[in-house]
Parts: C-alpha cells; structure tokens; sequence
C-alpha cells in the first residue's frame, strides 16, 4: 500500500510538472502544424530554382490568426545544407512535420511588418543575395529546403521561436545539357445535373465557375498564361455541352422537328421557343457563351483528349454494362461538343485507380492515363503495356504539392514540386514525368498563373504533350499485378444506377420513333442520362438514379398523352370480325403511332395500320380480331410506335366469340334436309290423295 500511494505520488507529481512545462511553453513550441499564431505564405519565388549568382526573391503574406496584435515583425529566410537526393525522400520531406529544423535563419536581411491587428494580413517581400545563401556553387545537386520564419511581438512581449512559419522546395541543377520531358495534364471536369425537363441544373453554381475568379474560368486563364508552352487537357465533352446549353439560354428538351442529326439546331430551336413564349434569357446564358469562346481560343494548341462523355465511372460501366461506356465513347465523337476542337479518346479516372479487369474491355487505340500508385515496384516506369494495352502513369506524388503548413497545392507549392521531382529524376537518369493535377486543383489568379509557367521555363524541363511520352517503349506490367484496392472497388457506382441510365436511354429512343420529324432527340436524352453514370456521381449515386427515374419519368408521361379509346363491347358472329378504336394525339409534336391488341392466347388481333397524326388530332382505326372458340375476352389495347413498343396509352372492353362452328352447319344441313323431306311427303301425301279421289269418283 505504501508503495502504491508513492506511485500516485510520483505520477502527481509528474502530471503537475508537465502541466506546468505546457503553461510556459511558448506559442511556436507548443503549436501544432499550421497553429502557428502568425500565418505565413510563400505566393512567389523567383528564380524558381536555385541560381549560379544573383538574389532570390521570395514574397507571400502574413496572417494574424490570433487574438492579440503582434509588432515589429521581421521576417526571415532559411535554406537546408544538405539536399534531398531522391524521389523517395522528397516524398517523406512533403509529408513532414513543419517543426522539425530545416536550417538557420538567414538574418542579415529581412522584411518587416510593423503592426498585424487581430485578423490582418498583410505581405512581405525578402529578397537575399545569393552570397548569403548556405548552398555554395559547389554544394550537392539536389533539392533543397526553402522557408520564411516571422517573429513578432505582443503584450507580452517576444516569446522564443518562430511565430509564423512556410516551407517549400527548390532545385539545384549544375549541369543543364539534359532535361526532362514533362507533360502537364489538366481536367476539365464538373458535376453535370439535369432536371426532368432537360435543362441544366445548378445554375448558381454554374454561373460562379464560369464567371471571372471562378473554377472553369481560372482553367481557361491557365491555358492563356502558358501561351507556347504545352499542356494536355482531359476534356468530359458533357461539361462543354453543358455550357453550349447554358449559353442557348438553358431551354428545355426539344421535341420539334429537325433537320438533320446536329444538335445544335434544335437547341437554337428550343431557345428561340422559350423566347416566344415570353421566357427570359437565362442571365447566366451571356457569361457561358463568353467562356466558350474564351475556351476555344486557348486550348486550340493544346492536346485535348476527350473522357467518357459525362466521364462514366470506367471501373463500374465494365462491371456492370460495358454498353454504357461505348455510349459514352460514341457520345464523346472527335471534336468537343461547343467548342468543336478534335480530341483523341482517353480513359483517366480522376483518382487514377482502374479496376484492372476493365482494360480488357477498352479499345486497344484509347489512351489509358492511372495513377503510378497502381504499378507494382519502387522504380514505377512512366509508360506500361498490361494485357496488350499501352497506359502512362502520373505521378501521385507530384499532385499533392509541397509540404506543410499551410495550403500544399498552392500554384507555387505545385511548381515547385514538379520542379524538384523534375530534377531528381534528371540526376538519376529516370524516365519522363507525367503530372495530372486533381479536377478541383485552384489555379490561382492571372498573376499566379503567369508565375507558374515562368518558374517552369528551364533548361532542364522540357514541358511536352502527353502523346509524345505515349510514344515511348513501354515496360512490360502483368495485369494481375496492378493495384486495385478493395476500397476503391467499393466506391464504384452499383449497377442500379447503370440501370436507371438505361431505362432512360431507352425511353429516350422511343421517343424518337414516335416523332417522325425529330431525328435528335434519343441522342439528346441519352447524353443526358449518361451523365447519371459519372465518377462526379459517387458522392450521390442515390440521388443521380433519381434524377435519370425522374427523367424517365417525365417522357414517359409525354408518350402516354396518346391515347386511345375502345368499343364498350365487340361481339363477334363469325370466327373473325373488325372493330373500331379512336385514338388521340395529346402532344403539341406530330406522332407516328399505331394500335394493337393483346389478349389471351386464344384470341388474335392484327394491329392497325401505322398512322400520323397533328398536334390535338383524332383519328378512327380498325383492328381484326379472330378467334376458334367461343366466349368471353378480356382485351386490352396498346398505342405502340411502329415496332410496336408500347407508349403507355390503353384502354381495355370485353370481346365475345359467338362464331359459327362446323357442328352448327351439321345442325343447318340436317334441318334443312328435315324441311326438304317433310314437303316431298306433303306432296307425296296430295298427289296420291288425288289421285285416291280421282278414282273413286271414275
């Protein structure tokens, strides 16, 4: 007992002490990664790579995240001494702590801020000569660290360590005879919605990406600021399409006729229906047709490889209905849909996982773009053939920026990683580097934009187009041995949803047989519904499969506006007989329809002619019916299109077989014979009674 309440004792004694260590501790010492009360930046750095001579210029912001003002900021630069000389270690360095020590302060020059307020910001720019930098002409070829440190003061005066902390990476390369060819790949990607109606949900959304500082607008400006310098664009033509509908005023589906199999016209069709009936102009109609042409002009240049229309989840279509991706690719044709540049296919799941049982099923001509976390070994080759198809793989790494803390995948923590990867894999005689920035990537403003490429011109990096990396030999993988996390296999979108676009796709198509002056509309409805199969849908896919039923539903209705009206009754008195039905076009659209009958297995009705029929009108059909035995018929009739697919209207009435049999001619025959013979012996009877009398009276 005694020695258990010292225990206590001890451990009391050591809780009130490491308490006590916490209390004292200082801000920066007791932080936690971006904690720090001083949040700092690094939005420019030039040169992007270490120089022979001359300064580097390093500018960003500091942000006061704390309740206190801080003064008398200074604001300090550091670099490593001994670099990180190999992918792997780039890796471990990004994923980092920010409070581990990465070099000393370089004080002999600093920038200063003289007041932050609570909630402040305010920027910084430090620019050191390169005699102060610890890294010599002769130092080790390599990447480096690079951070700024901020010190301030408050009340309570100036506490030990940093107050505000940023790190990232720069290259040093001595020799430049060589380079490295780099592809830079881009998504143009987003969550495409439809309503029921067919036009394009999500407008307020969509009006913020268009717009100036908005995500679709900032990838445009991008491909701007790289001007010469090449880029490669993984395009989902569903988002462009998207946007042409947007900038026609977003009208609903177009049911009217059409001339020809170009979408376009019915789409300036529908609009201009809209603007008849006195609709407004969907504001955000002007903003979409200034991004479309915006677009055009800028990724003109650039290779552009066109995803899966609607970017179908690949992984999933293959398990559960290939037919839907071939859709997709014929959806997706040679030219982006608005903005009619060609495009090559391309199959590239945005996480870079592809469920290896599905290359077996695409097109050996489509490029295949994963992720290199999928190819087994540490030395991951950029180019492989699996199952005699040629892939590329991106480099995962690369896409997740630089390190902590703060924001890693900012313009300039991107660039400089694909900087210092760049140079690691020069020094070590590697292969090319591919770089698929994720969709949702922020490109940053013009002047980050402009920045980036800036940093990226080299001698040693070759920026180039993914098809001249494809050209390579590739290094031979077995199919088996690419990695497909069950996790990821859990992600897939469920076969109802591949079952829903179906039944849209479907009704879509029967639409289009019915109206015999519109040739677009199944293609219409189907895009439409391909979208209901997206990666984008794997948030939702409940809510995707309900949006493609919806849809369904609501075309579905439209067809059983053609109605048709039954007899009360038909009797039959021979074994087969006409009757009349009525039907009724209730569209605003031409039908080609016809009426058929469906009854029990004894009774067989011949379809009426096919018909067309206006807007409102009404027509009389006749059907034959024909039948071996007698009695009561429940029968129902159809208004189907010409292959007889049923459109939903119908009407039912009773049909009774009274016909005539064989046995009933028998009965006619002998009564017949009966009234024959009873006259021939009415006439036998006279004559001989006369001829009695006759001789009776002689």
């Amino acid at each position: 007992m005694v020695r258990r309440a010292q225990m206590l004792g001890v451990l009391g004694a050591m809780t009130t002490l490491l308490l006590t260590l916490l209390a004292v501790m200082t801000p920066a010492e007791a932080a936690e990664d971006d904690d720090l009360p001083l949040a700092v930046t690094i939005t420019s750095l030039s040169p992007s790579t270490l120089p022979a001579s001359g300064p580097v210029t390093i500018s960003g912001t500091v942000t006061n995240t704390s309740t206190q003002e801080y003064r008398v900021i200074r604001v300090y630069g550091l670099t490593s001494t001994t670099p990180i000389t190999s992918r792997a270690e780039l890796a471990e360095a990004a994923e980092s702590s920010p409070t581990i020590d990465i070099g000393d302060r370089i004080t002999a020059r600093s920038a200063s801020i003289d007041t932050l307020a609570p909630g402040e910001q305010r920027p910084y720019s430090l620019t050191i000569p390169r005699r102060l930098l610890p890294i010599g002409a002769d130092s080790t070829p390599g990447v480096y660290w690079l951070g700024v440190h901020a010190l301030g003061e408050t009340d309570d005066g100036r506490l030990p360590g940093a107050d505000g902390k940023a790190r990232t990476f720069v290259p040093l390369i001595t020799d430049q005879q060589k380079s490295v060819d780099t592809a830079l790949v881009m998504s143009l990607r987003h969550d495409v919605r439809y309503r029921s109606s067919g036009r394009v949900a999500g407008l307020d959304r969509w009006r913020a990406d268009l717009s100036p500082g908005g995500r679709l607008a900032d990838l445009v400006g991008f491909a701007q600021a790289a001007g010469d310098q090449p880029l490669t664009w993984l395009v989902d033509p569903a988002v462009t399409d998207a946007v042409r509908r947007l900038a026609a005023g977003n009208p609903a589906r177009w049911l009217g006729r059409t001339r020809g199999d170009d979408l376009d016209q019915p789409l300036q069709a529908a609009a201009a229906v809209d603007a008849d009936r006195g609709r407004p102009t969907d504001p955000v109609a002007a903003t979409a047709a200034d991004w479309l042409g915006a677009a055009t002009s800028a990724l003109s240049d650039d290779q552009l490889l066109a995803l899966p229309y609607g970017d179908v989840d690949v992984s999933a279509a293959a398990r559960w209905s290939i037919a839907t991706y071939q859709q997709a690719r014929a959806s997706s044709g040679h030219s982006i849909v608005g903005l009619g540049l060609h495009a090559s296919p391309v199959v590239a799941p945005p996480d870079g996982y592809l469920d290896p049982d599905a290359l077996s099923q695409l097109p050996t001509r489509t490029t295949v773009l994963l992720g290199d976390q999928m190819v087994p070994g540490d030395q991951k080759p950029t180019v492989i053939e699996a199952d005699g198809r040629t892939a590329l793989a991106s480099d995962q790494e690369v896409s997740t920026g630089g390190p902590r803390p703060g924001e890693r995948t900012t313009p300039l923590q991107v660039r400089q990683r694909i900087l210092s990867d760049a140079a690691l894999r020069l020094l070590a005689g590697d292969g090319p580097l591919v770089v698929t920035l994720p969709s949702n990537w922020d490109t940053g403003g013009p002047v980050d934009a402009d920045e980036f490429f800036t940093g990226l011109d080299v001698p040693w990096l070759h920026l180039t187009r993914l098809r001249a990396i494809a050209n390579r030999t590739p290094a031979a993988v077995e199919v088996n041995e690419l990695a497909y996390p069950e996790a990821r296999a859990d992600e897939e979108l469920p076969g109802s949803n591949f079952g829903a676009a179906s039944a849209l796709v479907d009704a879509g198509q029967l639409m289009e047989s019915v109206l015999p002056t519109n040739h677009t509309i199944a293609e219409e409805v189907r895009r439409q519904a391909l979208t209901s199969t997206s990666y984008a849908s794997r948030g939702d896919p409940e809510a995707a499969r309900v949006r493609a039923a919806l849809a369904r539903e609501r075309l579905l209705q439209r067809l059983g506006r053609v109605t048709v009206e039954a007899p009360s009754s038909v009797t039959l008195s021979s074994d087969s007989g006409r009757f009349s039905a009525i039907i009724t076009n209730g569209m605003t659209e031409r039908v080609r329809v016809q009426v058929v009958g469906r009854s029990d297995g004894e009774l067989s009705i011949t379809p009426s002619e096919v018909i067309e029929l206006a807007p409102g009108e009404l027509a009389t059909v006749e059907l034959t019916a024909s039948s071996r035995v007698l009695g009561l018929h429940d029968v129902t009739l159809l208004v189907t299109d010409a292959d007889g697919q049923p459109l939903g209207g119908q009407a039912q009435f009773p049909l009774r077989a009274a016909q005539v049999s064989s046995v009933i001619w028998v009965v006619f025959a002998v009564g017949a014979a009966l009234l024959f013979g009873a006259i021939i012996v009415r006439l036998v009877r006279r004559i001989r009674g006369a001829l009695q009398r006759r001789s009776a009276a002689s």
